[in-house]
C-alpha cells in the first residue's frame, strides 16, 4: 500500500508516470496523471513525489468538502435574503 498512488483530483484517472526534472544540480520527480496531465510537487526522490501527490490528493478532497458547505451556506443566506424581500414586499416593487 504504501507505493500506491491514488486516483487523480481532477479527473479520477489511475494511471501515472513520473516526470524526471533535471536542470543544473537538480535532479527531481514528480507524479503526472496519464489522463489529464495533471502533474503534482516536483520533490527529490519517487517516494517524495509520490506521498506529495496523495497528500495534494487528500487536501483537494477537504478543499471540495469546503467548498460545498460553502456553496450551500451562501445559498441558503441568499434565499434567506429574498424570503425577507418577499415577506416585506420590497421585491413587488422591482418586479411590477
Amino acid at each position: 500500500m504504501p507505493h500506491k498512488i491514488v486516483a487523480c483530483p481532477f479527473c479520477g484517472g489511475n494511471e501515472f508516470e513520473y516526470e524526471e526534472i533535471i536542470g543544473g544540480y537538480l535532479h527531481q520527480y514528480r507524479v503526472v496523471c496519464k489522463t489529464c496531465e495533471a502533474r503534482g510537487q516536483a520533490k527529490g526522490t519517487k517516494a517524495a513525489a509520490r506521498n506529495a501527490w496523495n497528500k495534494r490528493v487528500e487536501a483537494h478532497i477537504h478543499c471540495e468538502d469546503k467548498r460545498h458547505f460553502a456553496k450551500h451556506t451562501v445559498l441558503h443566506i441568499v434565499i434567506h435574503i429574498l424570503f425577507h424581500l418577499v415577506l416585506h414586499g420590497v421585491l413587488e416593487k422591482f418586479i411590477h
